[in-house]
């Protein structure tokens, strides 16, 4: 789940679910506009062992899969 924070209501609330499998980590990255949430995750039959790459879309305010990168059963570590 991604959630965004409500400061009308000072809570958060849930923006946007992305499947994951086992996420070892996550990390978001900012490039000049762009904004990139990296999910790690560990290799099960839910994933076939993929991580996966998002883009924020700002004018729909969600993150669309920009890239699956597989990783082999031998995991994957975020260097940012």
């Amino acid at each position: 789940m991604i959630y965004v924070y409500n400061s009308a209501l000072e809570q958060f609330e849930v923006s946007q679910s992305i499947v994951t499998g086992s996420a070892n980590a996550i990390s978001t990255i900012a490039m000049g506009d762009d904004v990139f949430l990296a999910v790690a995750n560990a290799q099960n039959s839910l994933t076939g062992g993929n991580s996966t790459v998002y883009i924020y879309d700002h004018v729909e305010e969600e993150f669309d899969e920009l890239q699956s990168i597989t990783i082999g059963g031998k995991g994957l570590i975020w260097n940012v």
